[in-house]
């Protein structure tokens, strides 16, 4: 199967895995519909990107977007095979819960993978921003000085939650200007929602250890 033919699966595979979470929670299958949206935003973006620079597809990016497919391809087979077996029936076993709890551990083990594998790719290929090139996006304090007139306590809200180049040229001790997301606003409102979708993996892995006897 080629990325067209995964990529036109993708969707119904996000919505299988939604389904799968209104009637079995505790699974993690939601986690995982999140992480194919996160993964197929990348896709997009990685190849996007290359195109735009006419560059050719390169194992600099093409592995790790693979790597985070395996993950996901196995949580996504785990997730439906609890769905379809004893732990779907809620018999009520202990065995079959404990393995309920195996998956949704598996399953915020490897999105946070990919989340991770995303972020990497999509932040690591953008150059980070520098005092000497990028200044001028920052506010400056002769600026602030003037708003401050008209909007009482930006100058204050501004230094608390962004960068600020002082009257004599000095800034925050760091690399440069932090980071803007321009063109990626999607990605990071995917990635927040992901990170959210990793409740409860942790305190199923404890559940899960407790009951097949092993360390936490």
């Amino acid at each position: 199967m080629g990325a067209g033919g995964l990529c036109q699966r993708l969707p119904d595979w996000i919505a299988t895995m939604r389904r799968v979470a209104s009637e079995h929670p505790g699974t993690g299958a939601c986690t995982v519909a999140t992480a194919m949206e996160l993964w197929a935003w990348t896709f997009d973006h990685v190849r996007r990107e290359r195109s735009e620079v006419n560059a050719a597809d390169v194992h600099g990016e093409s592995v790790p977007l693979t790597e985070a497919l395996g993950w996901l391809l196995s949580s996504r087979a785990f997730v439906l095979e609890m769905a379809q077996g004893p732990y779907a029936r809620g018999t009520g076993d202990a065995m079959d819960a404990a393995l309920g709890d195996v998956c949704h551990a598996h399953v915020v083990r490897a999105c946070g993978e990919v989340a991770r594998i995303c972020a990497e790719l999509v932040f690591g290929a953008r150059r980070h921003p520098a005092w000497d090139t990028d200044g001028d996006a920052c506010y400056h304090a002769h600026d602030l000085d003037v708003f401050e007139e008209y909007v009482p306590g930006l100058a204050s809200t501004a230094r608390a939650y962004s960068d600020v180049i002082e009257a004599d040229g000095s800034h925050p001790d760091k690399a440069g200007p932090c980071v803007r997301f321009d063109g990626v606003e999607e990605f990071v409102r995917l990635r927040s929602k992901l990170d959210g979708c990793l409740a409860g993996g942790h305190i199923a892995r404890i559940r899960a250890a407790a009951a097949l006897g092993g360390p936490r």
